[in-house]
């Protein structure tokens, strides 16, 4: 391993701890890359692990955080991990939560953590962000969920939890 990429282990820290290292890393940049601001709703696709870090580090810079993910059994840890409001998929519909939730105008930043081959929750975020230059939210034809996302000068992270076949890059694009 490169020395780049280690670290020793400071006195009085345990192994089973230091091994969070990383993954708070990860999910401390994401956080860093939304720039949210005090009160504005973030949306967290994926309540795994690095997304419930997202989650609870969200909610202790100020944001307000919309948790999604697929598995029931998640519900009540993302509300333990700071978050305001919960959607899981397939038995609730995430732009109607998101419209509710943003009394209409759409999330203000988007944090992609999840493990897919699919675009689906590029799309999914893309759909229920705000739209910066025209107000609303919406899929338009002929483009694709990311120039979706693009158009709407959208602030957020997709970090490279994506299998072969989908974005695999982080990708950012947070511009005001």
């Amino acid at each position: 391993m490169p020395d780049l990429l280690a670290a020793p282990v400071p006195a009085g820290v345990d192994n089973w701890e230091a091994a969070y290292t990383t993954l708070c890393a990860i999910a401390l940049q994401a956080v860093r890359q939304t720039e949210a601001r005090l009160g504005e709703r973030v949306l967290v696709m994926g309540q795994g692990l690095v997304g419930l870090l997202v989650t609870n580090f969200l909610q202790a810079a100020g944001a307000r955080v919309m948790a999604v993910d697929l598995a029931p059994s998640r519900r009540l840890l993302c509300p333990a991990m700071g978050a305001e409001r919960t959607v899981i998929l397939g038995e609730q519909n995430l732009s109607d939560e998101a419209r509710a939730w943003t009394e209409g105008f759409g999330v203000d930043a988007a944090v992609i953590c999840t493990a897919t081959p699919s675009n689906a929750p590029i799309e999914q975020a893309a759909e229920v962000i705000r739209d910066a230059a025209a107000g609303g939210c919406g899929q338009h034809p002929g483009r694709t969920c990311l120039e979706d996302f693009l158009r709407k000068r959208a602030r957020g992270a997709v970090f490279p939890f994506l299998r072969s076949g989908a974005l695999r890059s982080g990708l950012t694009s947070g511009q005001d």
